[in-house]
Formats: C-alpha cells, structure tokens, sequence
C-alpha cells in the first residue's frame, strides 16, 4: 500500500506533531508499505534510512527560519499550499496524519470528489473550540475542561473528514466523540528512552524546580515564577522561548530574584541532562493534550506536578506525582515534595518505571499495526458500500 502522510520530517523540525512524525517513522517497519512524508530541507537521517519511508522534497520549500516562530508571516505560503494540495491527488491508498491547514482540507475533499473514497486517518492531539464548546464539554465530562486561548472560532476542522480518529488520551477521545460523533481510539505518545532517562540521576542538595515550554500566556510562567517567590530555599528554572521571555526577565531582575531564571531553549540531549539533575518537574498550564515534557521529565525520574484539566495519563496522584485543580493545590504539592526528599525519590522512581512502559521502541509498533488494521479494515468497507 502507498499511504500518504501529509507531515514534515525534517531534521531539524520542531513542531510536536512533527517530532511525533520522526520517532513514529524512523520506526515503522512492516514490508509492503510505503508512506510518503515530506521534508522542506535535509530530511531526518534516521526517517530516510528507513526502508518503508518515501521522502518527498518540496519544490517550494519554506526556509527553517520562517516554519514557526517571528516572520513566518513574512514569507510567501500560497505555493506551498497549492503543492500540498496536489500531493493530495496523487494514486495512494490511504490518508494518514492529516493536519488542519486548509490546503489538506480541500486536499482530502478534491481527491474523493475526482477519485473516490479511500480511509482517511486523523489524530486528535489537543483541545480546540470556542468558549460556549469549552462550558458544554466540561458539563458533559463532570469537570471544567480549558481549551487553548485565545480560543478558535470553531473545533478542530480536519477531524470531520476522518473516517476513523486515534486520540492521544482517554478525554480527547470523549472530545472526539462528543464533538464529531467518530469512531475513536485512543493510543498513547512514546518517549525516546535514548535520551530522556534516569541513568546517572544526582539531584542536587538544594532543591531545583524546572519547567520547559514556550513561554506564552498558555504555558502561564507568572505562576512559575510566583512559586519562586514562595520558596526561596529552592531554585527555578525554566528552558524555553517565547514572547513573554523579554518581560519575565525584567520582571526577574527588577526584583532581584537570584532563585530564579530563564536559560532559554536548549537541545533535547541537554534538557535531559538537566532533568537528571532537578528535583520537581512543574507543569503550570492549564491546557494540555498529553504534556509530552511531563512524559520526558518522568522517564529522568522526576516527580511531576501538573493540572488536571486536562486528565493527562502519564501522572497518578500520589504515587508518582500530584494532580491539582487550582493554583493554591499546586503550591502545597510543591511545598510538600520541596521539604520531603524522600518523597520525591519515591515518586520519581516511580515515574522513571511508568516511563520506560512508553518507550517509543514500544509504543511506535502499536500505532503501525492499528493503522494499517485501520486501512485494511476500512478500506473493505468501501469495497462493500460501491458493490451495493
């Protein structure tokens, strides 16, 4: 089968759904199939020795420095949308991975118009809809849900045009199914034990508290910054970018908060490495699909604290982290694992084993074998409906 896989996989891409992209195909390896992914620039070597991965060179490539972040939207899209868009006709056999640019839309929609019905596989990695959407969802799973601000203006649109939807978590699952009425299943993410785990671990003798993420209203790093304020016997940090870094650091400096400080984003392999030497990992966002960071803080052995809102898998209340439902909940916790060594060994041992259950070597293998169960199972049931 030929599957097209509308995602990029570039070597130095950074998006989450991308990095997903590259550890899921570096890995897939049944023979038989071919799945078509495509890259702006050098692609992942690790994607393009893979026998069963087609990489397809873009002929209007988008320069690394304008794919996320400042000036994206000073570089000319429209070819690049228009390329995508034709990828879409091409003779493939099924659709996988599909993402939300309108360019896959009309993509999907121009191939079953002129070529009929093939399966079309979509993920659900987050939350998305308006405020309204967000009340009613949270009434129907009998606790308040936060969908990303500033919120869209409708739902996530790809979804409607799956045949069949894998979401990432138990409650994006109910999301799917309340908003979109799909089949859904759920799958978790995987985490690459190669670099994130626990060997060599030595926390420090004064606490370290640290968090990684863009630093952006969503990710709400003045609430990171307020536990520094409350404990002075411990030290933050957080590794990340974003627009609030230029005010969170003169904030920090105006008030001469030595316990604190933001180094900046930094390699994979050295965040890890920074994880083996913390103490807590804290998520203070309030709106998450899966909280992958927390996946990679836990495979170091770190304790995690996060909210939950948004009823992420990897963290269990009291046994290998604590879950909170407001801002005060989540300072006791904190104070509770500040002043507890011993707790924090414990649950940190126990979310290094948690982790290593989601290896990406594990986990890569079910999604393979249930997408393609997935196309071969949907792909009979077009044959069926044209023979009627």
């Amino acid at each position: 089968m030929d599957i097209l896989v509308p995602r990029f996989v570039d070597h130095d891409a950074i998006k989450a759904q991308e990095l997903n992209a590259k550890e899921l195909f570096k890995r897939f390896s049944q023979s038989g199939q071919t799945w078509h992914l495509f890259s702006h620039s050098a692609p992942d070597p690790d994607v393009a020795a893979n026998p069963v991965a087609r990489i397809h060179r873009l002929l209007f490539p988008i320069p690394a420095k304008y794919r996320s972040g400042a000036g994206k939207e000073r570089f000319p899209r429209f070819p690049l949308k228009w390329e995508m868009f034709l990828r879409y006709q091409g003779g493939y056999d099924a659709i996988f991975y599909i993402d939300e640019k309108k360019s896959d839309i009309y993509g999907i929609s121009a191939h079953r118009f002129w070529r009929g019905d093939i399966p079309v596989i979509a993920t659900v990695e987050g939350f998305g809809g308006s405020e309204e959407e967000e009340r009613r969802f949270s009434e129907h799973v009998g606790h308040r849900v936060i969908f990303p601000r500033p919120n869209l203006p409708e739902r996530l649109p790809y979804p409607r045009l799956a045949d069949h939807v894998i979401a990432i978590s138990p409650l994006l699952k109910k999301y799917v199914e309340f908003f979109y009425h799909k089949p859904c299943t759920v799958l978790p993410l995987g985490v690459d034990l190669t670099i994130f785990n626990d060997k060599n671990r030595d926390e420090p003798d004064r606490p370290r508290i640290i968090c990684a993420g863009t630093l952006n209203d969503r990710k709400r790093p003045e609430l990171f910054m307020r536990m520094a304020r409350r404990f002075p016997q411990a030290d933050f940090v957080w590794f990340g970018c974003g627009p609030k870094l230029a005010a969170l650091e003169h904030e920090r400096k105006a008030e001469g908060m030595e316990n604190l400080s933001f180094p900046g984003s930094i390699p994979p392999r050295q965040l890890a490495e920074e994880m083996r030497h913390a103490s807590v990992f804290v998520l203070p966002s309030s709106s998450e699909g899966w909280g992958k960071v927390v996946q990679e803080a836990a495979a170091c052995g770190l304790p995690s604290i996060v909210f939950g809102f948004y009823e992420t898998p990897l963290v269990t209340h009291g046994e290998n982290g604590f879950v909170c439902w407001n801002d005060e909940e989540m300072m006791e916790n904190l104070a509770r694992l500040v002043e507890d060594a011993k707790l924090r060994r414990d649950m940190g041992a126990a979310a290094a084993a948690g982790a290593r259950e989601l290896s990406w070597d594990k986990v890569a293998p079910q999604w393979e074998k249930h997408v393609l169960d997935l196309i071969v199972d949907l792909s009979r049931r077009n044959e069926n409906v044209q023979d009627r």
